[in-house]
């Protein structure tokens, strides 16, 4: 049941006033520089999309590590359709934004190249390749350290490693 905790934070008992602003950030998320531009979107709502994330499946889809929206009962039913066979069947709250609102404004297109993707940029990408190969959590190889590109605010850890795993090492 863990993502129903995320659902529950556009509920009305979230207690976010009516016309609020939120912006919700997954805790594998390291803040490397500055959100300003993020928290310009004037829209409902905004959130990274599957683009040029390694470890998701599905290009199109969406990805809940980062969520800008406006609290109040436009977006509640994402807490109040929640029922048991949901909770069951679905297993990742990105899914369950995808059937619930479809097509929304992502991060990349509001903001890009403020959001990396911690293994797209220095575990699997061409350069990190060519610098030495991949690294992997436990085998004592070292994640290459590639420059952070200019402009990037956050880096996004989805699955694996975490940030405590390379910290070290960049």
């Amino acid at each position: 049941r863990g993502w129903w905790g995320k659902a529950f934070l556009f509920s009305m008992e979230a207690g976010f006033p009516e016309g609020c602003r939120v912006l919700y950030l997954d805790l594998d998320l390291a803040i490397v520089g500055k959100l300003g531009k993020l928290l310009e979107f004037q829209g409902d709502f905004l959130t990274l999309s599957t683009a040029g994330i390694f470890c998701e499946l599905a290009p199109e889809g969406l990805n809940s590590s980062v969520i800008l929206w406006t609290a109040g009962a436009k977006f509640a039913p994402l807490f109040q359709r929640l029922s048991e066979a949901c909770l069951h069947y679905v297993h990742r709250f990105d899914h369950w934004l995808d059937m619930n609102l479809g097509a929304v404004p992502s991060v990349q297109e509001h903001c890009p190249g403020l959001v990396e993707d911690y293994s797209s940029r220095w575990l699997h990408s061409e350069e990190a390749v060519e610098a030495g190969g991949l690294w992997r959590a436990n085998t004592g190889t070292v994640p290459k350290t590639l420059p952070l590109p200019r402009g990037v605010g956050i880096v996004n850890f989805p699955r694996n490693p975490k940030p405590s795993e390379v910290l070290q090492y960049h």
